[in-house]
């Protein structure tokens, strides 16, 4: 981890990656179309070189910088690596420069020229990479394949029957507060407190939906899958979906994402329902899919109306709704809920809970635990990245039989403290990236039954274990890179907050 002062300044390498394309090309010039002195150095292009040096690595380091903080996934390891052998790239070709200067031999002068023009493949490459973090994958391409890809890119047809909340409201008008409240609300079945939408004929025979829960489920479905891409901060592809207003705005691709009323030719559905390995598909293939509940939040919500509702009627559910759980988690969340930690129930509409140990006041871990271990089989998911975390925390994990999804990625987690988790036999996802485990942590999570994910990378397990792990879990997708060095997992590491 960089030095807390300096990542404010990690979203400049947006900025300032834009100086070495420019300073490239002005090499490029100068070495075609500038007359060379031939007995003494060429002081413009000397200059260019060393300014290229320079601004590639400030870009280098700032880039290092803002993926801590940009909500990327494993899709940045590409545009990262591709950088870095640009930025080695650029060194060697600064270096065969003043050779070549030196010695002026055909030679040097061949492996200058050679290097320089790898160099700026290189840079086009991590270029590219880069643009489609942003914008999305091919987005060089896709005006050229308007009308090659009729399942996604196609555009759809407007629904004249949709009702006016398709329409993006005035620009002067605040959009509603979307965030849901931390006990989750469950519908009532009656009548009284349901309004449709518009006169759907699927629900003819039958009682109409309520509008507002049917928000909240498919929000909680954009807040989980898809507003860290297309959000305030990211805007992928030019469209964001956490306001009324630009969640029914198209983005480049000028097809409207939602036709209320119509899920089946909404384009947000279309491209979540995409084949994983679909350029279009979302969320892209490097992230977690959709699962089959939420994608039928979703279509249910656009289905109904796709009503967007008003703080008054998220503040009137109260009174609409009653709530998830009980007074028991009620108790043990708010408990928690005090030591900083974010704990809610889930927005599935059952009683269980997920909990975010990662946002936890300074001092306060220890409390947090204790508070922790008053949960039982309802708490089905647990947030503990860059935490220091002591034995306690794994002692308790044996209560959570119905665990099915744990970060302990940037933690302090060890071997022997894994055969805890052997004995959580529903857990599906388990994040180790950037932990001390070794091989030896192997044997217990090959152990696990209901494993579908786990994340290895930035550890010390080497190949012949990933290999041994596959063996036993041949259905288990791991994410693994070659061994590297694990960062510094000092108390100054993890923001000393912890203990």
């Amino acid at each position: 981890m960089p030095p807390e002062n300096l990542l404010p300044f990690g979203p400049f390498h947006i900025v300032i990656q834009h100086l070495p394309i420019g300073l490239i090309i002005g090499v490029w010039v100068l070495e075609c179309f500038v007359p060379k002195p031939e007995k003494k150095c060429n002081a413009p292009l000397a200059w260019m070189h060393t300014v290229l040096l320079l601004a590639t690595a400030l870009t280098i380091a700032l880039g290092l910088i803002y993926q801590t903080q940009g909500g990327y996934g494993e899709e940045i390891n590409a545009h990262r690596q591709w950088g870095l052998v640009f930025g080695a790239g650029l060194l060697a070709t600064y270096l065969l420069f003043w050779l070549n200067t030196a010695v002026r031999h055909g030679f040097t002068h061949i492996l200058y020229i050679l290097t320089l023009t790898l160099t700026t493949a290189a840079l086009f490459v991590s270029g590219h990479l880069g643009g489609e973090l942003i914008h999305g994958k091919g987005f060089l391409l896709k005006p050229f394949q308007q009308d090659a890809d009729t399942t996604a890119a196609a555009p759809v047809k407007t629904n004249t029957t949709q009702s006016n909340q398709t329409k993006p409201a005035p620009k002067t008008a605040k959009p509603p507060k979307t965030q849901t409240p931390q006990v989750m609300a469950k519908p009532q079945a009656s009548p009284e407190s349901t309004v449709v939408a518009h006169q759907n004929p699927h629900f003819a025979d039958s009682q109409p939906p309520n509008r507002v829960a049917l928000f909240h489920a498919a929000h909680t479905v954009f807040e989980r899958n898809c507003i860290t891409c297309h959000g305030s901060t990211k805007k992928k592809g030019g469209y964001r979906l956490d306001t009324k207003e630009t969640l029914f705005t198209a983005g480049k691709s000028k097809i409207q994402p939602v036709l209320a009323g119509n899920p089946e030719e909404s384009h947000i559905i279309l491209r979540m329902k995409l084949p994983r390995e679909h350029d279009e598909a979302m969320p892209p293939i490097e992230k977690d899919p959709v699962s089959a509940t939420d994608l039928e939040a979703v279509r249910a919500w656009i289905l109904a109306g796709a009503y967007w509702p008003t703080d008054a009627e998220i503040r009137a559910t109260a009174d609409t709704f009653k709530e998830y759980g009980n007074p028991s988690t009620d108790k043990h969340l708010a408990a928690i809920s005090a030591t900083g930690v974010k704990a809610e129930y889930n927005a599935w509409g059952d009683d269980s809970v997920r909990i975010d140990l990662a946002v936890v006041h300074p001092g306060q871990l220890e409390k947090a635990i204790e508070a922790l271990r008053q949960f039982g089989p309802e708490l089905v998911w647990i947030d503990s990245s860059n935490l220091d975390l002591p034995d306690e925390f794994f002692n308790a994990l044996n209560r959570f039989e119905q665990l099915q999804r744990l970060h302990l990625d940037g933690t302090n987690v060890t071997d022997a403290q894994l055969k805890q988790i052997a004995k959580l036999e529903k857990l599906q996802y388990l994040n180790l990236y950037n932990t001390a485990i070794t091989d030896q942590a192997i044997p217990a999570l090959g152990t696990l039954p209901s494993l579908q994910k786990i994340y290895l990378g930035a550890t010390q397990v080497t190949e012949p274990a990933i290999k041994q792990l596959r063996q036993a879990n041949p259905a288990l997708q791991i994410v693994h890179r070659s061994p590297a060095l694990i960062s510094n997992r000092s108390a100054g590491t993890r923001q000393s907050r912890q203990r």
